[in-house]
């Protein structure tokens, strides 16, 4: 049990930090490229979080799922649009990123691009198609109570 969290760990790190070389050579070992840490996180979730467009890259290529979520909802498009890299964006979609996905809060990337201000990434979601529109189950649960408050 302790050797499978070293593992993940170690190429986990190496994602985090982008060495490509480190990510190859731990995937030439076998080591299970969507391996999850504690919070649920998968070494390419990692890599689009720092803005590591080699290694997501290279993860994509290895094979990578950008569709797998973390505890918490968030899949690799979540990370890359709350630090909005429109390059590493760009490379997810092709791979099939799912654009409007929601977390466990009822967010979208778009919603995610928005909240921390990435305006170029904001700019970039919705010429790929989601919709500004969109709303988490709590915005519309607080919308509808607010509604019957006043009416």
């Amino acid at each position: 049990m302790g050797e499978e969290k070293t593992i993940g760990n170690s190429l986990h790190s190496a994602a985090e930090a982008g060495d490509v070389a480190e990510i190859e050579s731990l995937l030439a070992l076998r080591f299970a490229i969507d391996r999850r840490n504690d919070e649920g996180l998968t070494p390419l979730m990692m890599a689009a979080d720092n803005g590591k467009l080699q290694a997501v890259k290279c993860l994509l290529k290895q094979g990578a799922d950008p569709s797998l979520q973390n505890n918490n909802g968030w899949n690799v498009l979540h990370y890359a649009s709350r630090s909005g890299n429109v390059v590493i964006m760009e490379e997810i979609l092709s791979h099939g990123g799912d654009i409007v996905s929601r977390n466990n809060s009822g967010q979208t990337p778009l919603m995610l691009a928005q909240r921390f201000g990435k305006s170029e990434a904001v700019g970039y979601l919705l010429s790929k198609g989601a919709k500004s529109s969109q709303r988490s189950p709590l915005h519309k649960r607080i919308q509808a109570l607010f509604f019957s408050l006043n009416h």
